[in-house]
């Protein structure tokens, strides 16, 4: 019987090791699907790629409706003021949402057709939910992980900056000849 751990994340092999590469803010990711990955369906996004993306896109949703709000507060007839913005923030981000959603399923091993699953009626969001909360796999068909980069085997932490038998051959002794 496998447990929920070993389904969700698959074990490295003891010869290899990773490291969590360091992530960046909520905004450089938006701002990154935004403009260099607005049309890359390829690759994959980690966790917090995925989720920075949705979060600024609904803040920014969030600061249209409330815009349109105030202006309608002043004016009846300024109910659109902030319909329009959000149009065109729905329209800019349709391609790169898509997208980021396609490379999230990719870092979980999965192809990007299941974007779909949404469309199931009642459950499918939730089941979409839960598999965009797995943990990135270290290595599958789509690519390197976004989140963890593979470290030598030999190399440890405490060994990081020091030379290698190899090299200790080579390098000039720090002994004084008198």
């Amino acid at each position: 019987m496998t447990t929920n751990a070993e389904v969700q994340q698959p074990t490295p092999s003891s010869a290899t090791r990773y490291e969590e590469v360091p992530s960046r803010s909520m905004w450089k990711y938006f701002k990154e699907c935004m403009t260099t990955k607005y049309f890359r369906f390829r690759g994959r996004a980690r966790r917090k790629e995925f989720f920075g993306f949705l979060v600024i896109y609904y803040a920014l949703a969030i600061l249209c409706f409330l815009i349109g709000g105030l202006f309608s507060l002043i004016n009846e007839e300024a109910v659109m003021v902030g319909v329009v913005p959000f149009a065109i923030l729905t329209v800019a981000t349709i391609i790169p949402s898509i997208a980021v959603e396609v490379r999230r399923f990719h870092d979980i091993g999965r192809g990007g057709g299941w974007i779909f699953i949404a469309c199931v009626p009642y459950i499918g969001w939730i089941i979409a939910l839960i598999m965009w909360c797995v943990d990135s796999e270290y290595e599958n068909r789509f690519g390197d992980s976004p989140k963890y980069k593979k470290v030598d085997a030999n190399t440890s932490a405490d060994t990081v900056g020091q030379p290698t038998q190899d090299m200790q051959a080579v390098l000039p002794s720090n002994k004084q000849d008198k």
